[in-house]
């Protein structure tokens, strides 16, 4: 079993959203019900599958959904009981497989319905395409790539001014859907740091920090003057465009 949470949706209900291991895949599924209703099955409204062993990815899928329920109306994140039977397809698909097929199933699985539905309703405010698509760029990025940021981030450090941070980060704290944009990338950040091989604490925690200020620039630099958010992405600069 993994993690639950308890989520309250804005139409006042309480929801769980829990994240299951089945074999080799994940689940992260939305019940009206509480605990003893989630384990007989009762009440699921949403599902999203992460096939293989994937640990992290189900735990970024988790923290998606539980902001997704939070922030938006039921009628858009609900799912049919077709549409879930269809993401549990995937999931048994997969486990099924043959060893040599797996990798083949992995290259061609599905979209997440929760980034898309996120994505189309902007919901962590106006940044929300720019900083999905910038999480997803950042978890493509192996440790050669990685080492030019970090690389980058030690030969300047403007991008940890904490002023400049600040700056950025009042307005993430005004806004409720961006607070829970910024949680959900910092799961992304603890990925890309396990990506970027660092070989101690001391640089996995500054890896941290920059992945958190790149963040934070995507998310509002509709909101922030151009010169605060090229002095928080600066590491990524010529790595990752945006």
């Amino acid at each position: 079993m993994g993690p639950i949470a308890k989520v309250r949706g804005l139409d006042g209900k309480n929801y769980t959203v829990s994240t299951a291991q089945k074999f080799d895949s994940w689940e992260t599924a939305v019940f009206q019900a509480g605990f003893l209703g989630v384990m007989a099955g009762k009440g699921m409204c949403f599902a999203e599958v992460v096939l293989g062993d994937q640990p992290g990815q189900a735990m970024l899928a988790h923290t998606r959904v539980s902001g997704m329920v939070e922030l938006l109306p039921r009628a858009v994140w609900e799912m049919s009981p077709a549409a879930i039977h269809t993401q549990q397809t995937h999931a048994v698909e997969y486990v099924t497989a043959d060893g040599h097929i797996k990798p083949l199933l992995l290259t061609d699985a599905p979209d997440s319905p929760s980034v898309a539905i996120l994505r189309d309703q902007n919901a962590y405010g106006p940044g929300t395409g720019p900083l999905l698509d910038w999480v997803e760029r950042m978890l493509e990025l192996d440790a050669a790539r990685w080492k030019a940021i970090i690389d980058a981030a030690y030969a300047d450090h403007g991008w940890a001014d904490p002023a400049t941070f600040r700056t950025a980060a009042e307005v993430v704290e005004r806004d409720p859907a961006m607070r829970l944009g910024i949680t959900m990338a910092a799961g992304a950040n603890g990925m890309g740091a396990a990506h970027s091989g660092a070989q101690d604490q001391q640089t996995a925690g500054y890896v941290l920090g920059i992945a958190r200020n790149g963040a934070v620039a995507v998310l509002t630099r509709h909101a922030i003057r151009e010169e605060v958010f090229r002095r928080l992405y600066a590491p990524f600069a010529g790595v990752i465009d945006v």
